[in-house]
């Protein structure tokens, strides 16, 4: 079945790129900053007379900003997409993506069959069974005809992500551009923690439990010896700080999230994270730390809030996370404390290959048109607008439409993940110059030498991207674990068994409840495999052999 899917999605690709040719993409002016901006694709004429309108919905989230007046139905992206293409943006519903309000809906509109013209949304079940339903339109010949040159090039540059929206040879959505090398682990410190513990960040496990033993019996943060020395959470599996994903991958076991990472076993068949025997290994360390009190003992009840909360208080120091880190949480301890917190190499294990998980690159956030949307090229056409500012524009209209999580309010846009910048970032920092590069890239490079020279010493953006892409950042960290063959990729790809989609809640609600029991001592460890037995017992054992028959 996947290979079927591979030579049909080669073959729509070749026919896309055949049809690009040469035309050149017409040109709007006026665009917002003074700069000329490319918003058409291939067989496109300027914007008519008539206004065209393109319904969405958006994404709610903690983290969004707005500008100076502005909300999610009137803002620089519905202004700018107005002004340059005709194009009236309405916004039918915002829904929070963080609970379950943004996904209710998407299920609600699934049912009713009434989807607004272009939303986003990253569910797989929920993709196919609206393709299926004809709800989704095959948007392949639009794409081809009205795509900017640039914008088609993404799917030479990421197949992967375009082969998850694909059904059949036809394109039903626009994905994310995945390259998932930055899923890796990594072990974060504060500076201050670290010079406390004399420099020098722990190369090996048994250091890690050292120093988190003498952050726990010290005072790295001045305030009296209210610390601990690792981190963690109520969800110790989550793809996020506070788990206990850095140190699985050290022991050898791939892991990305609580859903876990499904890989290939030394037999051939599918096999997954949490039932590795080395997980025991590295449940044993934690259990060690937890009795020896480096381990918050309230950590059941922590959850990211509350984590963050102790890292700005300085009770907490050290922990395994993504490569986001400077971005979060640890911007809110520059700014309560003025200390840099930066990303290491996760320790490692004497004879032991780390093992990182990632996810599929076709497992992407996607957007989708509805198939009684009026005006899909008009959809695409902002597609191209976005292109033009936030990815290829100048340094000014980037940190207008990009930066400060304005993006977000687009109704389409190109999500391409900043850490995919980061192979032509590093070099020409490398090389001593930004000269060479433009749009986020140009900005990237630029935020990495102003924090560094202190001119932005207070942006928050720069302190983020500085944390990923500087000369030690999490990216270099992970582009080396890519380099060394570490990174270790889901094999779960566009189709889900539907006994994982009835199985994974409860699967990872076992996983999570007794790793704590056996990280506390509720549960001994010498019950490891009987864990492991129930989780078969409870769907795993099909998912295996579903999975295995799957992906031969």
């Amino acid at each position: 079945m996947k290979k079927l899917i591979l030579v049909m999605f080669s073959l729509m690709l070749a026919v896309f790129l055949v049809g690009c040719g040469d035309d050149e993409p017409t040109t709007d002016t006026n665009g917002g900053n003074g700069n000329d901006i490319t918003v058409g694709g291939n067989d496109t004429n300027e914007p008519s007379g008539e206004t065209r309108r393109v319904t969405t919905a958006l994404q709610a989230s903690a983290v969004q900003t707005f500008r100076e007046g502005d909300n999610f139905y009137d803002n620089l992206w519905t202004r700018l997409i107005y002004n340059e293409l005709n194009i009236e943006v309405d916004v039918i519903f915002t829904a929070d993506s963080s609970t379950d309000a943004y996904m209710n809906q998407m299920n609600l509109m699934l049912a009713s069959g009434d989807l607004p013209d272009v939303l986003r949304h990253d569910s797989r079940e929920w993709f196919h069974e609206a393709v299926d339903a004809g709800l989704v339109m095959d948007i392949t010949d639009y794409f081809q005809r009205y795509a900017s040159p640039e914008v088609l090039a993404f799917m030479e540059r990421y197949p992967e992500s375009f082969e998850g929206v694909t059904v059949d040879g036809r394109l039903f959505g626009f994905p994310f551009m995945n390259d998932n090398f930055h899923n890796a682990s990594y072990l974060w410190l504060r500076d201050d923690w670290l010079e406390y513990a004399g420099g020098v960040p722990p190369q090996t496990v048994e250091e890690l439990v050292e120093m988190a033993l003498l952050f726990a019996n010290g005072d790295p943060s001045g305030n009296g010896g209210n610390s601990f020395g690792l981190t963690l959470g109520d969800i110790v599996t989550r793809n996020n700080f506070g788990s206990i994903g850095g140190l699985l991958a050290a022991f050898g076991v791939p892991n990305y999230g609580s859903a876990g990472t499904f890989f290939r076993a030394g037999d051939g068949t599918v096999t997954h994270s949490f039932i590795q025997p080395e997980v025991r290994d590295a449940l044993a360390i934690m259990h060690e730390l937890f009795v020896a009190g480096a381990i918050d003992p309230e950590f059941i009840v922590k959850d990211l809030n509350a984590l963050e909360t102790d890292f700005a208080l300085g009770r907490q120091g050290m922990t395994f996370h993504m490569n986001w880190g400077t971005w979060h949480p640890f911007n809110s301890v520059l700014i309560e404390e003025g200390v840099i917190t930066r990303p290491h190499p996760i320790p490692t294990v004497d004879g032991i290959t780390p093992r990182h998980g990632i996810r599929n690159n076709s497992m992407t956030e996607y957007f989708v048109i509805s198939a009684n949307a009026p005006h899909p090229e008009a959809i695409i056409e902002i597609i191209n607008l976005y292109y033009a500012v936030a990815v290829s524009g100048t340094q000014d209209q980037f940190l207008t439409y990009w930066a400060d999580e304005q993006y977000r309010l687009a109704p389409i846009f190109i999500g391409i993940p900043g850490e995919n910048f980061a192979v032509d970032v590093i070099a020409a920092l490398e090389g001593g110059s930004c000269d060479a590069l433009v749009g986020q890239a140009l900005a990237y490079c630029e935020f990495v030498i102003g924090f560094e020279d202190g001119s932005m010493a207070d942006d928050l953006n720069a302190y983020g991207t500085w944390g990923q892409m500087f000369e030690y950042g999490s990216m270099r960290i992970a582009l080396d674990a890519k380099a060394r063959g570490e990174l270790v990729e889901d094999i779960m790809a566009g189709y889900v068994p539907e006994i994982w989609l009835q199985s994974e809640s409860q699967l990872t609600d076992h996983v999570n409840v007794n790793f704590v029991h056996f990280i506390t001592g509720q549960r001994s460890l010498d019950e490891f495999d009987d864990f492991v037995q129930e989780w078969m017992n409870m769907g795993g054992r099909q998912v295996l052999e579903e999975m295995t028959a799957l992906y031969p």
